[in-house]
């Protein structure tokens, strides 16, 4: 039974009633008593000596189901215990089966919060066309000038929806591992339809915005609609905070390693280095001076870091309050030049 117990990965132990510990295996030893032995007299160790696994253990009505938190170091792990009854040589006795659910319960945290988080974000653009409707239906007398103002900012709100719809949608291609198209194309080809794209937002703002070419051909490999659309959303968020007659330069750094830089630098609001990983996150915005610039979906940045992943690359920022940021992406070469 000993090399049965220690074939298997989860945590395991075969326990009496009243808590004694009769057999545990090598995953159990690793997990909860550092490697070592059973102490004298065979209870439960620290961690996991839990009043509701004592009452599970004594309890009539089996299985039960215990899920506790168990320090480890610094981590802070969640697990579930499953308790069957089991006939162990001539008594009666109690198997203890483990799962390590702190992943699950990770991803269940992220999915709450993804959830409200949309719900949010839909919720208040709705609450504003549902205003303004109800305004037009009740007042039937109002100005024709009013009218097309309330018109107006419902479809203003309507298109806000659109984005934020049209972002999740493509969030969620990312995430299900969707085939890139990757080809070789030119890095001209890539700037020219980003400003495209871009140009008359940042005219509108009073912005000047650069895109620098070198004097030789760059030919780059990936996904092209992928890649121009992470770049558009670099250039779009420079955009989006910087503060009027700001300057914003696209441009490349060339790495060592057959791959470049695209770099978005700008003079707006900077990011703090504590908020410098998180900002990728979806919906995440670092503090009131964003939030008071934002108008975006929030999910521009993680879409980035989506595309990016996806290619085998990286984007980051290098960034200081107060004193802009450059937003950077990297991208592999077509050539070894």
């Amino acid at each position: 039974m000993d090399a049965v117990l220690d074939a298997l990965e989860n945590p395991i132990a075969i326990a009496a009633a009243d808590g004694r510990l009769l057999k545990i295996n090598r995953a159990f030893r690793s997990s909860f008593l550092q490697g070592l032995d059973l102490p004298a007299g065979g209870g439960l160790p620290a961690g996991i000596d839990l009043p509701a696994l004592r009452e599970a253990l004594r309890a009539d009505s089996l299985p039960a189901q215990v899920e506790f938190e168990f320090l480890r170091g610094v981590h802070r792990l969640v697990y579930r215990v499953k308790v069957v009854p089991i006939h162990y040589g001539e008594r009666d006795a109690r198997l203890l089966k483990f799962q390590d659910i702190t992943e699950i319960r990770r991803l269940q945290a992220v999915r709450r919060d993804f959830v409200a988080n949309v719900s949010h974000q839909l919720k208040t653009p709705l609450t504003s066309i549902i205003g303004y409707l109800e305004t037009l239906l009740t007042r039937p007398g109002l100005p024709e000038e009013k009218k097309r103002e309330f018109l107006k900012r419902i479809a203003f709100q309507t298109r806000r929806m659109e984005s934020l719809v049209l972002d999740l949608i493509q969030l969620s291609e990312l995430e299900s591992g969707k085939t890139l198209n990757k080809k070789p194309f030119r890095l001209k080809d890539l700037f020219r339809e980003v400003q495209e794209q871009s140009e008359v937002k940042a005219r509108q703002k009073g912005l000047s915005l650069r895109f620098v070419l070198p004097r030789k051909t760059v030919r780059l490999l990936g996904d092209f609609h992928r890649l121009r659309e992470a770049l558009e959303n670099l250039v779009q968020n420079a955009i989006q905070y910087t503060p009027r007659d700001g300057e914003i330069a696209v441009y490349i750094e060339p790495l060592a390693d057959n791959r470049v830089k695209i770099c978005v630098r700008d003079t707006g609001i900077g990011v703090e280095p504590k908020f410098q990983q998180r900002i990728f996150q979806r919906f995440y915005r670092v503090d009131s001076a964003r939030k008071m610039h934002a108008g975006g979906t929030g999910l521009g940045l993680a879409i980035v870091k989506h595309i990016l992943e996806a290619h085998g690359q990286e984007v980051g920022v290098d960034s200081a309050p107060g004193k802009g940021s450059v937003f950077w992406m990297t991208v592999e070469r077509a050539d070894s030049a």
